[in-house]
């Protein structure tokens, strides 16, 4: 019977070093011109319809006196069709996950 024979795969040294320093093509410009609106700090139609959501899971007593400032804010906000639609379906589903969890919350309850 013929004795295996072990393959050995010649070892390769690199050149490469994690000091070197990066490379750039040529023609490359480092400089990028950020462009800032001002507006990251102010919520997505989004975020404040689901901020004021969870408000009131939390807090269901201030639905009457917070209802009138957050109308209003909607008013300003949704102009178009689109944005009116967006905001349904937003409703539409937290509603929705709202009921969900608080059924779970219940059944695991009870």
């Amino acid at each position: 019977m013929a004795k295996p024979q072990v393959v050995v795969a010649p070892v390769l040294m690199s050149k490469l070093s994690v000091n070197a320093p990066e490379f750039y093509p040529s023609g490359y410009s480092n400089y990028t011109e950020s462009y800032e609106d001002g507006c990251e700090d102010y919520p997505t139609l989004s975020e404040y319809v689901q901020d004021f959501l969870n408000h009131l899971t939390e807090q269901p007593g201030s639905f009457e006196t917070e209802i009138e400032q957050f109308a209003e804010t909607l008013n300003g906000w949704v102009t178009t069709d689109v944005a009116l639609q967006e905001l349904m379906e937003l409703i539409y589903q937290q509603v929705g996950w709202l009921m969900a969890y608080s059924y779970s919350f219940l059944e695991a309850q009870g």
